[in-house]
C-alpha cells in the first residue's frame, strides 16, 4: 500500500500510528511502576507479567540507562512460569561489569 515510509507516517489511519499508540501505553505502564530497590549505584524495577512488559522491557531499560547514567539499571519481567527475564543495563558513565554477569546465565548477553 505504501511506497516509502514517509507516506505511512502521511497516512493518520496506518498502521504506523496504531503502533505509535501501542508504544506510549506501555511505556506509561512502564512508567508507572515504582522501583522495588533503588540505591545510589543500582535501580531495580519488576514489570508483571503481561505481553506490555514482554514488549517494552528493554526499550525502558534504555530509557532508565539515558535518564540516569551514573546508575546501573536491571528490568526484571515476571514469566508465565515463575521466572523472570532480567534486562541488565550497566551504567553509561562505567560500562563495567554487565557481561560478566549476564554470562553467568545460558541466555546471557543476548
Amino acid at each position: 500500500k505504501y511506497t516509502s515510509p514517509f507516506e505511512a507516517i502521511e497516512d493518520t489511519a496506518s498502521p504506523y500510528y496504531q503502533l505509535q499508540s501501542a508504544y506510549q501505553q506501555d511505556m506509561e505502564a512502564a512508567l508507572a511502576v515504582p522501583a522495588m530497590h533503588e540505591s545510589g549505584k543500582l535501580k531495580l524495577f519488576e514489570l508483571p507479567n503481561t505481553a506490555a512488559s514482554r514488549r517494552i522491557s528493554g526499550v525502558y531499560g534504555n530509557s532508565l540507562a539515558n535518564q540516569n547514567p551514573d546508575s546501573a539499571h536491571a528490568v526484571l519481567t515476571e514469566n508465565a512460569d515463575g521466572t523472570y527475564t532480567v534486562s541488565l543495563r550497566a551504567p553509561l558513565n562505567n560500562k563495567q561489569g554487565a557481561v560478566a554477569v549476564c554470562g553467568q546465565f545460558p541466555t546471557g548477553g543476548g
